[in-house]
């Protein structure tokens, strides 16, 4: 069976099954899922990732990063990841402050652990938290994360990076 046939049946898949509590218990088996293509001229087991699938419904997997500007002060205190790169910090009296930035917009990040690097692509998951700050008619609320932790993106190996170099 090919990927593409294999995509297609799973999207369909996931339609039918978003419309049941059983949809995030199929999505947690399929996430790391991989399909042996056979045939003439392919190795004996040889693996393919399966092609990525968009969750119905704004739907993401548990755990997978979220886009900054979907945060509000309606998910204070939940769970959340996010990826971006570290564009500034700031060093306070029991830890760090640093801004992480993705395509939609950047979040301040509460830290106890060592300090970020400027520059670093990250994901980081941690408790969102929501400070009320009205003064007079002006309000200046924030939203900020407060880490759990912190993973670095992966890099190219340097053999990919100087194959990318010679293109």
């Amino acid at each position: 069976m090919k990927v593409s046939t294999i995509g297609y049946q799973l999207t369909k898949i996931l339609r039918l099954a978003s419309r049941s509590k059983s949809a995030l218990v199929l999505l947690v088996l399929l996430a790391g899922c991989t399909v042996a293509e056979t045939g003439p001229g392919v190795p004996s087991g040889s693996e393919v990732p399966l092609p990525p699938v968009s969750l119905p419904g704004g739907l993401r997997m548990p755990g997978s990063p979220m886009a900054i500007n979907a945060l509000s002060a309606e998910r204070a205190e939940d769970k959340v990841a996010i990826s971006g790169r570290v564009m500034q910090r700031v060093a306070i009296l029991d830890g760090w402050l640093y801004q992480i930035q993705d395509d939609t917009g950047s979040l301040w990040v509460l830290t106890r652990q060592s300090e970020p690097s400027v520059g670093d692509a990250a994901t980081v998951s941690g408790i969102v938290k929501y400070e009320a700050i009205v003064i007079d008619a002006i309000d200046a609320s924030e939203i900020y994360l407060e880490e759990q932790s912190y993973r670095l993106a992966e890099r190219p190996s340097s053999s990919e990076e100087s194959q990318s170099e010679d293109n």
